[in-house]
């Protein structure tokens, strides 16, 4: 009996670990870029490297976890925000 609690011990946060480590992985990547008021910034976006520009007072928020976010970025740009 002794032994099965030990094994418990070690086996019960070795599976919380392993738990952890999954839902780590499968949330790993960049999800968005963030590009402050009057900076620039390159980012890759639709497979190609470009230079974001931002001349608003707010913050930009950029999705691209899939490419359709990033076309959707590229295609719907907001006012104030330039590409090179």
């Amino acid at each position: 009996m002794k032994k099965y609690y030990q094994l418990m011990i070690l086996a019960v946060p070795l599976l919380f670990f392993l738990v952890y480590i999954c839902s780590v992985s499968a949330a790993s990547g960049v999800a968005a870029y963030y590009v402050g008021p009057g900076e620039a910034y390159m980012a890759t976006l639709d497979g190609r490297v470009r230079k974001i520009t931002n001349t608003t007072s707010n913050t930009l928020f950029i999705p691209v976890r899939t490419l359709a976010e990033q076309q959707s970025f590229l295609n719907n740009l907001p006012v104030g925000v330039y590409l090179e």
